[in-house]
């Protein structure tokens, strides 16, 4: 059975009696597996070799359903991690036009085609150890090249600060350096057309000395 099998959109239990509607849900499917299978009819005697089979096997089935979803919680968890990387990493770029980043770009690409090859993959019904490995190994390409292209992007935009700071020296000018109880201007300058001025006032000290 295939959760993504079910079109029918479930009804609200009257009187919000959801848990009274599951074991009646559950009951149904228990009937349709004893006209499927050939069960005997419930409750069960336990003290029966034969019935002590049955409730074996059933178990095991829950078992493996428990295993089955896990590991696919597993994997979407990973694929949202990824996506999320993803989606960190076009941020960081986008929010940095003003600087060069070509190889990073590039790799990211390649990150968001593995990703879109893993996401599609897992949206296939098929179940078997060939489509989780397909998708185990598209996914972990993704998150590699997704942080390899953050990481190669934050060196290209630190570089860039690095070379405007060291090609736009800040200095500070002040119309009075003597100690003095009078406004003093700074005005702080770069080679770029901005030129900030600020009005520093100050006030006289008074030292009371016995």
């Amino acid at each position: 059975m295939d959760s993504r099998d079910i079109k029918e959109e479930p009804s609200i239990p009257k009187d919000n009696k959801y848990l009274e509607s599951i074991y009646e849900m559950q009951k149904q499917l228990l009937d349709s597996y004893i006209s499927i299978e050939g069960l005997p009819k419930y409750p069960l005697n336990i003290n029966t070799k034969t019935n002590q089979l049955i409730l074996k096997d059933f178990t095991s089935r829950v078992i493996e359903e428990l295993a089955e979803a896990y590991e696919s919680l597993l994997l979407v968890e990973e694929l949202t991690i990824t996506k999320q990387k993803i989606e960190e990493t076009e941020n960081l770029i986008n929010t940095n036009t003003d600087v060069e980043i070509i190889y990073p770009t590039k790799i990211l690409q390649f990150s968001k085609d593995c990703y879109e090859k893993a996401d599609y993959i897992n949206s296939l019904e098929e179940q078997n150890d060939i489509k989780a490995g397909l998708i185990i190994s598209n996914n972990l390409h993704a998150q590699l090249l997704a942080d390899w292209a953050n990481k190669f992007a934050s060196i290209q935009i630190n570089n860039n600060i690095n070379e405007y700071i060291a090609q736009n020296p800040v200095t500070i000018e002040y119309s009075e350096t003597n100690i003095t109880n009078k406004s003093v201007k700074a005005t702080i300058k770069t080679n770029q057309i901005v030129k900030n001025t600020y009005l520093i006032k100050t006030e006289a000290l008074h030292l009371n000395t016995q």
